[in-house]
This record gives C-alpha cells, structure tokens and sequence, in this order.
C-alpha cells in the first residue's frame, strides 16, 4: 500500500540549505513510491517567484503581512485530516511549527517527526550559549543595521501573545512524549534532547546529511597565496563572520574571497569591514555563486574557512571536503563536532575566537601538512554519500 507522507516549512523558497534537505527527503520517499505533499506557512516574499515541485502539491498558509494564527491552524489541520499521512516531517527551525504540532490530534502526532535544523534559534540553553559567544558582533552590527531600510517580521512583531504560545509549545513535554522522532543533524544535540527533556534514547536519533559528488578533481591545487574563502550571510551572528573579522584583525597576512547572496549581505559586509577598521583591498565579495561555484574555487585557496558558532552539518563543509579543500572550522555546536578532527582532515579553532582562527592560518605550514589532510578529507566525505542518507532515513521509518 502506497504511503503517504507530509513535509512541513516555514517557509521555501527562501529557506537555504534547509530546501536541500527538504528535496532529499522527497527523493528518497518517491524512491520507494511514497507521495508526498509539502505545506509552507508562509508565501515567498513578492519579489521572489514561486518555487515548484515537479509531482509535489505545495500548500502555502499564509503571507507575513496578513497572518492570522487560527486561520492558518484551521487550514493546516483540514490538510492533515483529508490527506490522512503515516508520517508528517516538521523541519525545524521556526519554533512557529510547534504551535501546529501542539495543536494535531494524538493520532497524527504519534506519526510526526521532527528533524531540527537549528536548535538554536529557538531553544535554551543552546540559544542562549550561541548568543553569549557572539555579542560584541551583535553589538557592532546592530548598529551598522540601523542605518539600513529593513523588513519587519510582521508575525512576531505584531502579535506578542503569539510569540508567547510559541515558546511555550517549544517546550511542551507531551510532544517530546508523544512524537514518533526527533531527528537531529549531530550528536551533541542528539545528547542534549535526551538529556534535557528526560527523553528515551530511541525517541532520539541522529541523522547526518550528505554531499552529492559534483565534481570529479578531488586534489589540493592551491592558485590564491594567502587567500580563504568564506560563503554565507554575514548578518547573522550564529555564522560567525564576526570571528573572521576579529582574525582579519589579529592576522594582516591573509586575503578573503566573500560568497554571498544579495546587495543587502555585500553592503553590510563593506560597511562592517569598515567599521572592524580592515583594509577593503584584502576582500573581494561576489553574489550568486552556486555550490558549483564554492567547489570549483575550493580546493584552489588556502583554506574555506567556515567560523559559525553553531551549524546543523553544514553541506559547504561536506563539499569542500569531498574536492579536498582545507577546512577551517570553530564550531560551539552541531555536525562539524562529528566531522571534522583538527589536523587529519580539517583545521579547528576554537568556537568564537578570532584571535586563535588568526593564529592557526598564520601557522599552517609549520603545524599542519595541508597535503594529507586535503586527501583525509575527500575520504571523509565519501563517508556522507546520499545513498548512506537515504539508508539511514528509511531505517528510521522501518521501511528498509
């Protein structure tokens, strides 16, 4: 009998690394002839066009600027019921998809799952760990924000009662108690929920991502002396590009390539090399690079160097690693903790401390033999192959 299955968002087309998650997890359902229906809370903002999926309904609730909770629940719930799935996926993040967990019938929450992306967005005392760590970056880029015309989150920032029910389902014990799985990226977190919410270690499971093989050169080939690479937001804390900066600082003898995703991202990033007192000569920033783009440089530079102080798993790590680039990471929590081991194949730092990211590249040659660990690396990748995902997730599901 054909299963059915739904994936829940809170948002898509806007959803990074998440929307790489949410497409395998479809791939490896309609592998075993499972259909499958997405639900995203809200629409894509109205400068970014809709996103399909071939053969996949997708659901919207709701926009940010007309969101009403009830409807959004009565509309949510009358999905749910019709389609009558076996399992529901919540991928988490936003501790918005808690109030609908908190709101199915038992039925339907003994068939849910949630997979947490980013525990620290919502959950102390991780959230509160992370944000410790980066404050000073907070501090200094909150007031380069000021000066720029930014969007308001119209669900949390109009309705304060809601962002109360949301916090409060976060940590509703009946869902812990009551749900099929929580599915983590890493086993820090895995220990965390078993710990902190008196779980069963069955209830828990870890489930790492993969990297798909996009290129077949997997060999150091180092082209730009005394250059690294860094790709992803520079507004947000968690990322760490604050503890780059504070290197940059440290460290005067090293250049950076930026890969980021729009105007906003580049300019602020212009504005906090300025404000971090760095010379804007030794930073090139590019927009719309693709993986395609991040592997194909990634084994030709010094290093990639990926400072967040919490990541998931992190596919840039994974990508890197699998055409031997050189990873530098300083991870507090989440997978690089399961990855990477410092020396054998990658470089580690300690989480938050720019000065110590500094003194580790500026001691590369004399610590580190770059060759090994770049062939350690592509080793270690090829442990994290799509088809060892798919093997693990249907195992979870008992339909292996």
């Amino acid at each position: 009998m054909e299963k059915r299955v739904i994936i829940v968002t809170y948002i898509w087309e806007e959803s990074g690394g998440t929307k790489k998650v949410i497409k395998a997890i479809i791939k490896v359902l309609e592998n075993i002839k499972c259909k499958v229906e997405l639900i995203t809370v809200l629409f894509p903002s109205p400068n970014i066009p809709k996103e399909p999926i071939p053969g996949v309904n997708n659901h919207y609730l709701s926009t940010s600027t007309s969101f009403n909770n009830s409807s959004v629940m009565k509309d949510f719930n009358g999905i749910v019921k019709e389609y009558d799935p076996d399992f529901i996926f919540f991928i988490l993040g936003n501790g918005y998809l808690n109030i609908l967990i908190e709101n199915l019938s038992r039925k339907y929450t003994n068939r849910s799952i949630l997979y947490y992306m980013d525990p620290w967005f919502t959950i102390e005392p991780i959230k509160s760990q992370v944000r410790k760590v980066s404050q000073k970056y907070i501090s200094i880029r909150d007031k380069v924000l000021s000066s720029f015309k930014l969007p308001t989150n119209a669900l949390f920032k109009r309705d304060s009662e809601l962002e109360e029910k949301v916090q409060k389902a976060i940590y509703n014990q009946y869902i812990f108690k009551n749900i099929y799985r929580i599915l983590t990226l890493s086993s820090d977190i895995e220990k965390f929920f078993i710990k902190s919410f008196n779980l069963e270690n069955n209830s828990v499971q870890t489930l790492p991502l993969f990297t798909d093989k996009i290129m077949s050169e997997a060999k150091l080939n180092i082209q730009y002396k005394n250059t690294y690479l860094y790709t992803g937001r520079v507004s947000s804390s968690w990322k760490g590009f604050g503890v780059l900066l504070e290197a940059m600082k440290v460290n005067k003898d090293f250049n950076l390539i930026i890969y980021t995703w729009d105007r906003f991202e580049s300019q602020l990033a212009i504005e906090l090399l300025e404000k971090y007192k760095i010379d804007s000569k030794r930073v090139k920033i590019e927009l719309n690079k693709t993986t395609k783009d991040i592997v194909n440089i990634a084994n030709k530079v010094e290093g990639v160097i990926i400072p967040s102080i919490a990541e998931g798993f992190s596919f840039t790590m994974l990508e890197v690693m699998s055409v031997g680039g050189i990873v530098y990471m300083g991870a507090k929590f989440g997978g690089p903790k399961d990855v990477v081991i410092n020396g054998y194949n990658g470089i580690l730092f300690k989480p938050g401390n720019g000065k110590d990211l500094a003194e580790k590249i500026g001691q590369k040659k004399l610590k580190f033999k770059y060759e090994q660990i770049s062939k350690n690396a592509v080793k270690t990748s090829n442990e994290y192959s799509f088809e060892q995902f798919q093997n693990n997730l249907l195992s979870i599901l008992r339909l292996k």
